[in-house]
């Protein structure tokens, strides 16, 4: 049977082509190259035909047209990794490669699209803006590097071509990045050895500079923990007045926004709260998310945000058919909870997100000397700890209980414990960090206590550059207590619990939040004053 009429047999678009493939039976004979047996996969013979609904190009959205493309000034610049890279043999990867750009005089970027290789393995890509002079060789990367942090370019699955506002483009050249980073996220379930990927992305660009730069600014939760089996956890993280007070220099003009979740994300919403009239409105709702077909709200007129108005974006999960806890991360199988909002005119590199709750606005930007910024820090930290799960066998015993991956990440969790600056100049961000990580303790503590006790020179570890990735060195130099200022009570609010669909709650993350942190208070429940004093009895 050809349900779609395309010329393949919906079993060969399956994968099964005999049609000999029962439930919980083994493998199709065919796992790549997977397509729809109800839609006419875009070929030759039957090209995508965005009037016909019966053809679908899963990869390629049709493009909303961008005339300023046609210019006679504008020119292109393929961005694309080089022929013949391999994707490793692990179901997920994030791939970076740096490209110098021109840079003699000042261009604006005014549209984006995807140039796709191998699209069996291709989920979305990433483009960043970098401050850096020195480009990292192509490699395995983590959500961004070190000078290349400011996201100008995002494509996925099912997503038109960038097309900017004819006020405004992406600045790049003399006097801003001389340098983009392209990361790419493959999607490889299979494990399959021999796939291969030179996808990037094609930059129309223009030295006819428009009115504005573009930017875009992130919204997002940097630490995350879904039950399993549990039908409904909603997580929110609040870009506070204080935030926008600090970050916006004047208003900005929201054009359009996307929220980003993974496998179990089921709804997202962004609201915009006015500071001035005090009225609240949604900009942004996915009744029914679905990772593999994001999609951009776009905001015609634009949307204004003032200094001192609220952003407020809200992510709901169901677990249901996972029997294991969810946390956040790279990998597909974990989840994230971010909104991304283009915008003009550009404002530096705006991050507006939370850690466990806290708004990372509201702490001194950096961490124990100055250089190390705290979403950065916080991000490390949390990979640290899944990697430290990930290595650390609870069941073996012995030196290969504690393996080399496994000692390394519960020497570094010891010390972060034990620091005077962490525990001192950033004792609500760490605490909270902690209380979360409740479910890692039952295998941490107890690996503490073996490679404690099989290793004498066990927790020697000093944190440095190497271990966060940053210039700042973390260690026991860091501020006293008593340099820290503190300040009086004032009236709070805390922040929501998760409700899950029993009935229950999440715990509450360890701190409360006020409107401006000059005068914030901050309140330890007594379930994180009982973990902070097992922990202190472990370690001494």
């Amino acid at each position: 049977m050809d349900s779609d009429g395309d010329g393949k047999t919906n079993g060969q678009e399956l994968g099964d082509p005999g049609c000999v493939w029962v439930k919980g039976g083994a493998a199709p004979t065919v796992t790549t190259g997977i397509t729809h047996p109800g839609f006419k996969t875009p070929s030759s013979s039957f090209p995508y035909n965005s009037s016909d609904p019966s053809t679908l190009d899963c990869y390629n959205a049709p493009s909303t047209g961008c005339p300023a493309k046609q210019d006679p000034a504008v020119k292109t610049l393929n961005l694309t990794m080089a022929p013949g890279t391999r994707v490793p043999a692990q179901e997920t990867t994030l791939y970076c490669t740096g490209f110098k750009v021109p840079d003699a005089i000042p261009y604006h970027a005014i549209a984006f699209d995807a140039i796709l290789d191998n699209r069996d393995v291709i989920h979305h890509m990433l483009l960043y803006g970098c401050t850096s002079n020195s480009l990292p060789a192509p490699g395995s990367c983590q959500m961004s590097a070190l000078g290349c942090r400011d996201l100008v370019a995002v494509w996925a699955l099912g997503l038109p071509d960038q097309c900017m506002p004819d006020v405004a483009g992406l600045r790049f050249g003399k006097g801003t990045y001389s340098s983009f980073q392209l990361q790419v996220h493959w999607n490889n379930p299979q494990l399959v050895s021999n796939h291969t990927d030179s996808s990037g992305m094609r930059i129309h660009y223009t030295p006819k500079l428009r009115l504005y730069d573009m930017g875009i600014m992130w919204l997002g939760e940097y630490n995350l923990w879904i039950p399993a089996r549990t039908e409904n956890t909603t997580v929110t993280s609040l870009c506070t007045s204080h935030c926008t007070q600090t970050l916006l220099e004047a208003p900005m003009y929201l054009t359009a926004s996307l929220t980003h979740m993974h496998l179990t994300g089921r709804q997202s919403r962004i609201r915009h709260t006015s500071k001035a009239t005090a009225t609240t409105t949604l900009i942004n709702f996915e009744d029914v998310y679905d990772y593999n077909t994001p999609k951009w709200t776009f905001h015609e007129p634009p949307l204004v945000v003032q200094p001192g108005d609220e952003m407020q974006l809200v992510c709901t999960w169901n677990t249901t058919e996972r029997a294991t806890n969810t946390t956040f991360g790279d990998a597909t199988a974990q989840e994230m909870c971010f909104g991304f909002l283009q915008y003009y005119p550009k404002t530096g590199n705006l991050h507006c997100t939370t850690h466990t709750g806290y708004p990372i606005c509201y702490s001194a930007s950096t961490v124990c000397g100055d250089k190390c910024p705290l979403s950065i820090f916080f991000q490390n930290i949390t990979n640290i700890f899944t990697e430290a799960l990930a290595q650390c066998d609870a069941s073996q015993s012995g030196p290969m209980g504690c393996s080399d991956g496994c000692r390394k990440n519960v020497e570094i969790i010891e010390a972060m414990r034990t620091s005077a600056c962490l525990n001192t100049r950033h004792r609500t961000e760490i605490g909270a960090f902690w209380a979360l990580a409740t479910p890692y303790k039952t295998v941490l503590d107890s690996k503490v206590l073996h490679c404690k006790s099989i290793h004498a020179d066990f927790g020697k570890v000093v944190l440095t550059n190497a271990t966060f990735n940053t210039s700042a060195e973390v260690s026991a130099s860091c501020p006293s207590d008593a340099n820290v200022t503190r300040h009086p009570p004032s009236s709070t609010s805390s922040t929501q619990p998760t409700t899950l669909s029993n009935g229950a709650t999440t715990p509450v993350p360890a701190t409360t939040l006020v409107d401006d942190p000059s005068t914030a208070t901050y309140i330890f429940p007594s379930f994180l004053t009982l973990s902070v004093l097992l922990i202190s009895s472990l370690i001494f």
